[in-house]
């Protein structure tokens, strides 16, 4: 799917998704917690205006946040 040059935004934003994903899914909460900082950062500046997801998204991770942990930190392991 990914071998097409009309696809190039779609796998950007699914490798961020990705990242994400593994961040919330990492079993040290530490760890994901740092790996979802380093995703933040690494789309807060330098990404093309074509990837309108991608930086909706930053928008909406980088938006003031209540004193309270975020959801994605306090869930609970089952």
């Amino acid at each position: 799917m990914f071998a097409d040059d009309a696809h190039v935004e779609v796998e950007a934003t699914w490798g961020i998704y990705q990242r994400m994903i593994d961040a919330y899914r990492h079993e040290d909460r530490s760890q994901g917690r740092n790996l979802m900082v380093k995703l933040i950062d690494s789309i807060t500046s330098g990404v093309p205006k074509a990837l309108v997801e991608i930086t909706t998204l930053r928008r909406t991770l980088k938006r003031p946040r209540p004193q309270a942990v975020p959801a994605w930190c306090s869930r609970s392991r089952a």
